[in-house]
């Protein structure tokens, strides 16, 4: 009979969510530095991208050059930070689900993530903008940004797009049952940013596409920098004649705003699907 067996030991006490955060940030961070590969992709992705992006600049922004730069940018923006991203939450799924049954805090778990990963991106994307446009002669017709100078906007603007692709990183590896999908669902999410961003087709004005083109990062994004060099005055013509781009300070905040919106909007998606793969008791 199981009366006389000793009654369970009592679960262990949780820790607050602020020493979890910091247990599980210094846990993620020394195993990325220990992935090797990861670490020489992290590093190269940007100056590589950065060269390309350079390389098309031709010495400086002309008329179709900067219509290329920023496109690559965009793309550069995109991949690294989804990069980084994709596989995060898919392959440690089972560890997760044991460590949540003890206690991990779904949040906490999350928002180590999004420290780590978002600061190794936004220091890619800064690295990628720097390497592309350092010395590189931008042609804004005033010589000045719309509130700092050009470099330094289009440096932020890149950081808040590969920042947003890595919340949509997160998203695809929460949604995903198996990490091999995550590479061509990558490549996918790619080819959607380079459609939508607005550098090759104008998505103004196309009804359905123009509303799908709101939740494409690299749209807000593209905006933002074609605010920054005033594209519509420095590429005249009708991709370029778009209100997103004008070259004024609430366009640019509203580009910059709906892009971390996104971000946020993301996060909150992640934790309800991360909510979807726990056993049901911890779904609270």
């Amino acid at each position: 009979s199981t009366t006389g067996a000793p009654p369970p030991p009592p679960p262990p006490k949780a820790q607050s969510w602020g020493s979890q955060l910091r247990t599980l940030v210094r846990r993620y961070a020394a195993a990325l530095s220990a992935d090797r590969t990861f670490l020489a992709i992290m590093v190269a992705l940007p100056f590589v991208m950065g060269a390309m992006a350079r390389a098309l600049s031709e010495g400086r922004l002309g008329g179709e050059s900067t219509l290329n730069v920023l496109l690559i940018l965009c793309v550069g923006g995109v991949l690294t930070g989804a990069a980084n991203a994709v596989r995060e939450l898919v392959k440690e799924r089972t560890i997760y689900r044991r460590e949540r049954a003890v206690g991990l805090s779904r949040s906490a778990y999350l928002m180590s993530k999004v420290v780590v990963l978002g600061l190794v991106t936004v220091v890619q994307a800064v690295v990628l903008t720097l390497v592309a446009l350092v010395g590189v002669p931008m042609n804004v017709p005033d010589g000045k940004g719309v509130l700092l100078p050009p470099l330094a906007e289009v440096a932020l603007a890149v950081a808040a797009l590969s920042f947003t692709a890595m919340m949509l990183g997160l998203f695809v590896s929460a949604l995903v049952r198996k990490e091999e999908v995550t590479m061509p669902l990558l490549v996918l999410l790619a080819i959607v940013q380079v459609v939508f961003c607005g550098a090759l087709l104008s998505v103004r004005g196309t009804p359905v596409l123009e509303q799908l083109a709101w939740l494409v990062p690299s749209r807000w994004a593209f905006a933002a920098m074609a605010s920054t060099v005033d594209l519509g005055a420095t590429v005249p013509g009708e991709r370029t004649r778009d209100p997103l781009f004008a070259h004024d300070l609430p366009t640019w905040l509203l580009d910059m705003g709906v892009l971390l919106a996104l971000a946020v909007l993301l996060g909150f998606a992640v934790v309800r699907l991360l909510r979807r793969h726990e056993p049901v008791i911890m779904r609270k």
